[in-house]
């Protein structure tokens, strides 16, 4: 009778393969992903800098209007404090004009901080821009990379697969059919290896019935724990 685990151990090994295959095209856009956000949070930030950049310069624009208006009090102070009739009128004219005096220094000093944050913020914005550039240009070229390699990738799964179906056809129904069965609910693998007669998946041993079994490989054994089929390194197909 053939020995049915070499059959089977092609067949892992087949889908072994296609699972790498897999993986490493899931990985490839992750990490396309990841600079991509890395360029959105670069672009975050600057647009945050520059937005808080404008609030302050619109902060200090709009003194402009409030000085003006302190300036129109000032005159008006100035043309009464003229034509003041008492000791008293004239004094607090000159208390009222010394107070828009102080209010103006102060917005303007406001206005002034105002616009060296802007600026300040204006630069750190600007400064980003060669951080950015640089990930445009990463990004350019993992896309472009992505791309070859993605391509690669399927030409070679479909390979695989082909060599899956070729390979089916060699294999015993029943054991093919407990492979596929295995399969479906350890989609890592259908099988495990043996060492010492314990599962390296479960580290529980199988029966020396079981295991001298595996060893001749005319038929699956399956470990009682996980249910995977079992082979050995020095065994059939191993």
């Amino acid at each position: 009778m053939a020995k049915v685990l070499v059959g089977l151990l092609a067949l892992h090994r087949i889908d072994q393969e296609i699972r790498d295959v897999d993986r490493e095209a899931q990985r490839l856009p992750a990490e396309l992903a990841a600079a991509e956000q890395e360029l959105a949070a670069a672009e975050a930030r600057k647009a945050a800098l520059l937005a808080e950049a404008r609030e302050q310069q619109v902060a200090a624009d709009r003194t402009n209007v409030e000085i003006k208006e302190l300036e129109g009090k000032r005159e008006k102070y100035l043309a009464q404090l003229n034509i003041a009739k008492t000791q008293k009128e004239y004094d607090t004219l000159r208390g009222e004009i010394a107070a828009v005096a102080d209010a103006v220094s102060g917005i303007e000093t406001g206005a002034l901080t105002a616009y060296e944050q802007a600026d300040t913020l204006t630069g750190r914005a600007r400064e980003l821009d060669p951080q950015i550039a640089a990930v445009k240009t990463k990004l350019a070229a993992a896309r472009a990379e992505l791309d070859g390699k993605l391509a690669e990738l399927a030409t070679r799964r479909a390979g695989l697969v082909a060599r899956r179906s070729e390979q089916t056809r060699s294999v015993d129904e029943d054991a093919l059919r407990l492979y596929e069965h295995v399969l479906s609910k350890h989609r890592d693998a259908a099988m495990v290896r043996v060492a010492a007669g314990l599962c390296c998946t479960c580290n529980i041993s199988l029966t020396p019935q079981s295991y001298n079994l595996v060893l001749i490989g005319e038929q699956p054994q399956q470990c009682r724990s996980c249910g995977r089929i079992c082979f050995c390194e020095n065994g059939p197909g191993g």
